[in-house]
């Protein structure tokens, strides 16, 4: 059992640019990727949160960020993005209110312009978020309701201090 545990612990994924890499429940998951001659990677921390009640069942007040599509609700706790082995900022609100991310991918979306999709949720709580960002910042956040198929949010995040010039 603890080698299982271990093994789920770190996933890493070297799949072809776009293709969706399964997310562990708990620990760390790694995409790496060549696009557009640059190593572009993306560290992914989650853990498992317990959400049901005593007996079985969700708790019917919901005071976290769980979809309450799988149970025990699986946070994500951090994102690190990388570009040519160079962090990338990446603010909190880009992935803070997410869960239950089922799988990521990372893919070329112009010169120097690269996106991070994660899907996750069921049904109605189904989601699609994409992370546009270059070598040195996220530039935008889009959230899909995957269910209406149509676009829900739209972050623009903008470079006001001038410090990633």
């Amino acid at each position: 059992m603890r080698i299982a545990l271990a093994i789920a612990a770190l996933m890493v994924g070297a799949a072809a640019p776009g293709a969706p890499t399964p997310i562990a429940p708990t620990g760390e998951t790694r995409l790496v990727s060549r696009l557009d001659g640059v190593e572009v990677s993306a560290d992914l921390l989650t853990h498992e949160l317990p959400i049901e009640r005593p007996g079985g069942g969700a708790s019917p007040r919901r005071t976290n960020n769980c979809t309450y599509s799988r149970i025990p609700c699986v946070l994500l706790e951090s994102l690190e993005l990388k570009v040519g082995g160079q962090s990338v900022f990446v603010p909190r609100s880009a992935f803070g209110d997410l869960s239950d991310v089922g799988s990521a991918a990372l893919r070329r979306i112009g010169a120097g312009q690269f996106a991070l999709t994660l899907q996750g949720g069921d049904a109605a709580e189904s989601y699609k978020v994409e992370l546009v960002f270059d070598k040195a910042r996220v530039r935008e956040r889009i959230l899909t309701d995957k269910e209406a198929g149509m676009v829900a949010e739209k972050t623009v995040y903008f470079d006001v201090s001038k410090a990633f010039n």
